[in-house]
């Protein structure tokens, strides 16, 4: 029997009395009707990040899984949050987060009680542009925010961010707690800071176990149609200075290297290049590493390097990131 005659006896088995072919579950169909509506109306580009000056070489794409690097205490986590609070400002996205270094405690009424007032406060910065602290408006003289415009953020803030405290730090866990959250009330996008908090399996090697892991939560990403973000530290003792020069934090400097390469969509560092020289320079350097699908998303490249006369500078006292000297954030409180 040549093979077209096999096929079409098959399919003919299949159908039965239906008249229906019975596919493989495992299959992705190919569907003529989204693709021509696809080809009429455009295909599902990236979101845009709301920065017009950063718009060039990073977007927010879903179903993408990106991490965010960089050199500790140079804001990782800080830029990070800054895109997502702009990105919820702007686009009412709503992010969920597990950062077990931005946790803090507090002692009520004879018990320990574990929080994010810290990140909380944070946002409400960011959004407010002024001071949450008392201590800090004194420090600078400022104007801090009122009770009632505190409040009335804070209540913005509970709609678009939710905080993760899972009582297994274990991957496996954290992947069902995302699933449960995202069918339960949905989400955008999620933040997971930083990826060495997160337990793994014991024994094998760790590109495999990281192979496995990014493949899990790239398909969580796509299942969901939310964007998966990391946010990973470098290996210890990694070179940062060439010939009296600093080196941006790159994939390679992080542990299982390779397997961050492979598998991540958008790879980003955030680098204070010029820390040699002032080391409380607020001047940064965003890079983009790694960016799958660039017809769809941005290109790879660089904002805030002095080499192409721009600026990026992180402004202490707002807690705001300023574009070549443009605060990007548009009152809204």
């Amino acid at each position: 029997m040549a093979l077209k005659d096999f096929i079409k006896a098959n399919k003919h088995n299949q159908e039965g009395i239906t008249g229906t072919l019975r596919r493989d579950k495992n299959i992705c169909e190919i569907s003529d009707s989204l693709l021509i509506n696809e080809f009429d109306n455009g295909v599902p580009k990236a979101d845009g990040c709301d920065i017009p000056e950063l718009s060039r070489v990073f977007s927010w794409k879903r179903g993408f899984q990106n991490t965010f690097t960089g050199y500790p205490n140079e804001g990782k986590t800080e830029f990070t949050l800054f895109l997502m609070t702009i990105k919820a400002l702007n686009s009412g996205w709503k992010w969920v987060f597990w950062s077990p270094e931005m946790k803090s405690a507090s002692f009520i009424n004879g018990k320990v009680e574990v929080h994010y007032n810290d990140l909380i406060n944070q946002i409400i910065s960011i959004v407010s542009g002024k001071p949450v602290y008392k201590h800090i408006a004194d420090k600078y003289n400022l104007e801090r925010i009122s009770k009632a415009q505190y409040l009335t953020i804070l209540a913005w803030v509970k709609e678009h961010f939710i905080c993760l405290d899972p009582v297994d730090n274990h991957i496996d866990n954290i992947y069902d707690c995302l699933r449960r959250l995202h069918d339960k009330e949905g989400y955008d996008g999620i933040l997971i800071d930083p990826f060495k908090n997160v337990r793994l399996d014991d024994g094998g090697r760790d590109d495999q176990k990281l192979d496995v892991l990014f493949t899990k939560f790239k398909d969580l990403a796509v299942r969901t149609n939310t964007v998966m973000n990391w946010i990973a530290h470098p290996k210890a003792n990694v070179q940062r200075e060439l010939n009296g020069v600093r080196l941006p934090c790159t994939q390679y400097m992080l542990l299982g290297g390779a397997a961050w390469d492979n598998n991540m969509d958008g790879i980003y560092s955030i680098f204070r290049h010029d820390l040699l020289n002032d080391p409380r320079s607020p001047y940064v350097t965003f890079l983009n590493l790694k960016q799958r699908k660039q017809d769809l998303t941005t290109e790879r490249g660089t904002f805030g390097s002095p080499d192409n006369m721009e600026s990026l500078e992180l402004n202490l006292k707002t807690k705001r990131y300023l574009f070549n000297d443009r605060d990007v954030v548009q009152a809204k409180f």
